[in-house]
């Protein structure tokens, strides 16, 4: 497994870097979407989902928004 690599590209068998702080799923410095993982890899329409939402994002949106703070 290789953690550079983003997960979900990877789910849609593309090759592209870990966009890290820039990506709106990134939490607490780290990819915010591990506890899915296997859920994103076994449902490439997921991970395409994601993938657009992902790119809609607007200035302030997260989607952790509504998550309950530490």
């Amino acid at each position: 497994m290789d953690d550079q690599l983003c997960t979900l590209q990877r789910a849609v068998d593309h090759a592209e870097r870990c966009p890290g702080e820039s990506c709106p799923f990134w939490k607490d410095g780290a990819c915010g979407l591990a506890d899915i993982r296997s859920e994103i890899e076994s449902n490439p329409e997921l991970a395409r989902y994601l993938l657009d939402l992902r790119a809609a994002e607007v200035e302030g949106w997260s989607p952790f928004r509504r998550a309950p703070r530490a």
